[in-house]
C-alpha cells in the first residue's frame, strides 16, 4: 500500500491547502512534458495523481486512512519495519537556510531545514540531521576566508539519487576591512582635488599679475613713444 502524504511530501495532518499546493508544486516538477517524456517521472507523474486524487476528497481519505493505519500496524507486528513503496522519489530540499548569514569569527549560526524523499540526511559542521529541524552552533575558521560554504546532502538510498544546497555564511570582519579600504581611496581623491584647486588658484594669481604687469608696461611705453616724439 502506498503511503500517499509521502508521495506529496506533507504530513498526515496536512490540510486540504496544504494537499493542493504540494500537488501542484509535484505535479509540475515531475510532469513527462518537462522532462522528455522519461517514463521514471512518468510513474512519478501517476503516482502523484493518484495521491492526490484520494486525499482530496475527505471520504476517500478517511477510508484511506484507516486502511492504511491497519496495514502499518500490521506491517510493523510482522517483521517491525515499515512500507517502503513511497521510495522511489526524487529527494527534495525545500529548505535550508542559515540565520544571520553574515558573522564574525566565533559567532553562532542557526540552520534550518526541510527535507523529503531522503533516508541519509547530512549537514557539514553538524552530521546526520532528521529531515526537518534546526541547530545551532558555533562557526570558526573566519579570520582568513570572505566567507565559507555550508551543504546539506539528502540521499535517497533506494533509488541512488541525492539532492545538495549549499548557503553561504559571510566573514563581517572581512566586510568591515573592505569599507575601510574603500573610505581611504575615497578620501585621497579628495586630498589630491584640494591640492589641485590650490595650484589652480595660484596660476590664476600668477596670470593676473603678468596681466597687470603687461599693462603698466604697455603704458610706459605709450608715454615713451609720446615724450619722444615731442622732442
Amino acid at each position: 500500500m502506498k503511503d500517499y502524504y509521502y508521495i506529496l511530501g506533507i504530513t498526515p495532518q496536512a490540510s486540504s491547502d496544504e494537499i493542493k499546493t504540494a500537488y501542484r508544486k509535484l505535479s509540475t516538477k515531475f510532469h513527462p512534458d518537462k522532462n522528455g517524456g522519461d517514463s521514471f517521472f512518468e510513474e512519478r507523474f501517476k503516482e502523484i495523481h493518484e495521491a492526490y486524487d484520494t486525499l482530496s476528497r475527505p471520504e476517500r481519505r478517511t477510508n484511506y486512512d484507516r486502511d492504511f493505519k491497519k496495514r502499518f500496524s500490521q506491517s510493523s507486528t510482522s517483521n517491525n519495519s515499515t512500507p517502503t513503496n513511497h521510495t522511489n522519489f526524487f529527494p527534495t530540499i525545500e529548505l535550508f537556510i542559515a540565520s544571520p548569514s553574515k558573522i564574525y569569527d566565533g559567532d553562532e549560526v542557526e540552520f534550518s531545514w526541510n527535507v523529503f524523499n531522503a533516508d541519509s540526511i547530512q549537514i557539514e559542521k553538524i552530521g546526520i540531521v532528521p529531515a526537518k529541524g534546526k541547530k545551532r552552533i558555533k562557526i570558526s575558521g573566519l579570520r582568513s576566508a570572505k566567507a565559507i560554504s555550508v551543504t546539506l546532502s539528502a540521499i535517497n538510498t533506494h533509488i541512488g539519487k541525492s539532492e545538495k544546497k549549499s548557503v553561504q555564511i559571510f566573514n563581517q570582519a572581512y566586510e568591515d576591512i573592505e569599507k575601510e579600504i574603500i573610505r581611504g581611496r575615497k578620501s585621497t581623491p579628495n586630498s589630491t582635488g584640494g591640492e589641485r584647486n590650490d595650484s589652480s588658484r595660484l596660476n590664476n594669481e600668477m596670470d593676473n599679475i603678468f596681466k597687470k604687469s603687461l599693462i603698466i608696461f604697455l603704458f610706459l611705453l605709450i608715454i615713451y613713444v609720446v615724450i619722444y616724439s615731442i622732442t
